[in-house]
């Protein structure tokens, strides 16, 4: 049973393996400080300038941190930071009697994406010895970012062996009554957030909050709505309209604060008081997500590439697995084929759970719905107000662009709709009937 919390026992790694190799205290100084002095007094590349694909492409970087915000005071905001052990390299010192990992974090507070001057900064790089290796290693820092503005945060995770970066972006509002990241989710007897603000039915969570209510008990809304799933891209429909009406209200209270479990799905959205002009979102949509761990979770996505009467008889046939399989196995002309392409598909169906996720199960949504049937993009631009991808070479006439412009949604920073064009019909249709001929667009 493991009876320190696991942030603790990284830490008391560190520290001994430190200790045992003193030598590599002056290089771990000489790393901290320069990437202090980096974000400090240097004007990087803006990030609206970049291509950040990598973002939405797992298998271009060996790296794919997680990071969870969350406001300790008025003034300072913590930063946790997670890495899979797996993704390090460790390497092997003459002095030292086992592999080590060496990594490092550094943050950029701006104004926002555009605006390159610098808020604050702060950066720290961790040693890990192999002796003890763990599933994942855990980094904590702090950053000033005062109550009542708004922020864009850049990290930068290196690992230091392997001399390699991958860079996230994150909005970090503070201007709200409560905001998102007032509150923070955690097993109970952990100290370390879930990087992840959907728990199952039967996980136990507590949450943490440094704003607490002045009547005792926080007030929890839950919205269990059922949204249509996005139109094509070629169809000129307006951006849905979220109804901020919640189907029930409960409160919570310090007793359970520290020990709930949330068994209906839906939205729960905790604010302070009922008239807070923001909240913290909870989101429950099955258990295992964003897995897809049943013919449930397989079916819904295939309306995307079915007609009206396929899904129906897919959905409403007396065994829909076997409608699910035959589905596919028509499309690829064999089960050997169709088995790839059940592997690709549903692949881009988990991924997009995990990219967007937001008041929608990932695919869902508007950027779900592209690149579960085009894949990742090429190029991806961002800004403060919108996302441009192209597949395709920058600048091609023959090249395919979308943009997608953030939405403000006080449930979740992560929402974001198509700009429809009626030009996308006949590329969407290629797209669609290549899958249903066993072929994946662009993979020809």
């Amino acid at each position: 049973m493991e009876t320190i919390p696991r942030f603790y026992c990284n830490l008391i790694n560190t520290f001994a393996d430190l200790i045992n190799r003193l030598q590599h205290k002056l290089t771990i100084l000489l790393i901290t400080c320069w990437g202090l002095f980096f974000y400090s007094c240097s004007t990087p590349t803006a990030v609206v300038n970049q291509n950040l694909s990598y973002t939405y492409d797992k298998d271009q970087t060996y790296l794919h941190p997680q990071y969870v915000l969350f406001n300790k005071n008025d003034s300072i905001t913590s930063v946790y930071v997670r890495i899979s052990a797996s993704e390090l390299l460790f390497a092997q010192s003459p002095n030292s009697r086992f592999p080590f990992s060496k990594y490092s974090v550094s943050l950029r507070l701006q104004n926002n994406l555009e605006n390159r001057t610098l808020v604050d900064s702060s950066s720290v790089s961790i040693v890990f010895s192999d002796s003890i290796r763990a599933e994942f290693y855990y980094t904590y820092l702090e950053i000033k970012a005062r109550k009542g503005g708004k922020y864009a945060l850049i990290a930068q995770f290196s690992d230091n062996n392997r001399n390699q970066f991958i860079q996230s972006q994150f909005p970090l509002e503070r201007s709200r009554s409560f905001n998102l990241n007032d509150m923070m989710i955690t097993a109970v007897g952990d100290t370390m957030p879930l990087f992840a603000q959907t728990p199952d039915s039967d996980q136990t969570i507590r949450l943490r909050c440094n704003y607490p209510p002045t009547t005792g008990a926080y007030v929890a809304e839950l919205y269990r709505k059922e949204f249509p799933l996005p139109a094509p891209p070629f169809a000129m429909v307006e951006p849905a309209v979220f109804d901020i009406n919640p189907d029930s209200t409960f409160y919570i209270t310090d007793e359970n604060l520290n020990n709930l479990t949330l068994k209906s799905k839906g939205i729960y959205w905790i604010k302070r008081k009922s008239d807070d002009n923001g909240g913290f979102c909870i989101f429950r949509y099955y258990d295992g997500y964003p897995n897809i761990n049943s013919s449930d979770n397989m079916i819904a996505p295939l309306r995307y590439l079915s007609s009206k009467q396929e899904f129906r008889e897919i959905t409403e046939g007396s065994n829909k697995r076997a409608g699910m399989e035959t589905f596919w196995t028509e499309c690829a002309g064999s089960q050997d084929r169709a088995r790839e392409l059940i592997k690709i598909y549903y692949n881009r169906v988990k991924e997009a759970n995990v990219y967007f996720n937001s008041y929608l199960e990932g695919w869902k949504t508007d950027r779900g719905l592209v690149y579960v049937i085009f894949g990742p993009p090429n190029i991806v631009y961002r800004n403060s107000s919108n996302e441009q991808w192209i597949y395709g070479a920058e600048n091609n006439m023959m090249s395919l662009s979308f943009t997608f412009l953030k939405m403000d949604n006080p449930f979740t920073d992560n929402d974001y709709s198509l700009s429809r064009n009626g030009t996308y019909k006949n590329t969407w249709y290629q797209a669609v009937d290549s899958w249903r001929q066993g072929r994946v667009w662009l993979d020809n």
